[in-house]
């Protein structure tokens, strides 16, 4: 049985207002068949509501990576020295920024989200080595608070930018 994408629309209009029924997707994964004939428009909005569900993952690929590489950047800046952890961070992040620029699909992007966590653990970490290895320990509190606050302010300001 096909419900007119009409009915639809009126039913959408008076339950999520106006913007919501002029996007065509949604009129589009309402009807019934769409279901049962898989047009492009159809599967375009399926992958764009699959899509939507996985979004967390973006930032959870980034975050999880950011604190799992932090201890072997420490032990990496240890073995092979400060430079060379540093380096590698930073062409990981290098990187990790060009797959996400270029990537088609999702997990593409979840993976340079992924390699720019450990890059960046990799950067913050070397970073608060090479600073502790050059001042003193009172000096090293404050200058690490200083940091810290720094990446709070580039986290909260980054997305807007």
């Amino acid at each position: 049985m096909e419900v007119s994408s009409t009915v639809i629309t009126r039913l959408l209009y008076r339950e999520y207002g106006s913007d919501y029924c002029r996007d065509s997707s949604t009129v589009h994964r309402v009807s019934f068949p769409s279901v049962l004939l898989p047009t492009p428009a159809s599967m375009y909005a399926h992958h764009r509501a699959e899509a939507l569900n996985q979004i967390s993952w973006i930032g959870t690929a980034f975050t999880l990576t950011d604190t799992a590489f932090v201890p072997l950047f420490g032990q990496l800046a240890d073995v092979f020295g400060r430079h060379a952890a540093l380096q590698s961070a930073v062409t990981i992040m290098t990187l990790g920024a060009v797959l996400c620029a270029s990537a088609q699909v999702w997990p593409v992007l979840v993976l340079g989200r992924a390699l720019q966590g450990v890059g960046t653990a990799g950067m913050s970490t070397c970073s608060l080595i090479i600073l502790a290895d050059n001042v003193s320990l009172k000096e090293q509190a404050f200058n690490t608070s200083i940091f810290h606050f720094l990446i709070g302010i580039a986290y909260a300001t980054g997305p807007l930018v």
